[in-house]
């Protein structure tokens, strides 16, 4: 995972959607290599490019990216996630304390991904 994450940096491109269901095993063998999918969301970004879309999977997502002010970095912040769940077997919760643009951000990012919390909360 982490070295399909930083060839991607390497070579200038910023997933932006990192998550467990984007890693797909090549072939059913025991020794069986992972394979990055869905760069629908990716962008090719220098390295003092800002990006300020929220994108991304609501679960995995970075708080700069809730802030709109980001950038690779935002990736690394998803695998911490996936390294979480996979180490620990427990989800990730994060406690921030909310000040207005937090606020104003979140509430642009639960309109923007409706749709996907709404799948969510139906398979709780």
């Amino acid at each position: 995972m982490l070295s399909a994450v930083c060839y991607l940096h390497e070579n200038g491109i910023v997933h932006r959607d990192i998550k467990l269901e984007n890693f797909l095993f090549a072939d059913n063998s025991q020794d069986s290599r992972l394979i990055l999918i869905d760069f629908g969301l990716s962008k090719y970004i220098d390295d003092v490019e800002q990006l300020n879309e929220v994108v991304g999977s609501c679960y995995y997502t970075a708080p700069e990216v809730l802030n709109r002010c980001y950038d690779y970095k935002c990736d690394v912040w998803s695998i911490g996630v996936i390294c979480y769940i996979l180490l620990l077997s427990k989800n990730f919760i994060i406690i921030i304390t909310i000040n207005s643009s937090f606020l104003n951000s979140l509430l642009i990012f639960f309109v923007c991904h409706l749709q996907n919390l709404l799948h969510l909360m139906a398979n709780l």
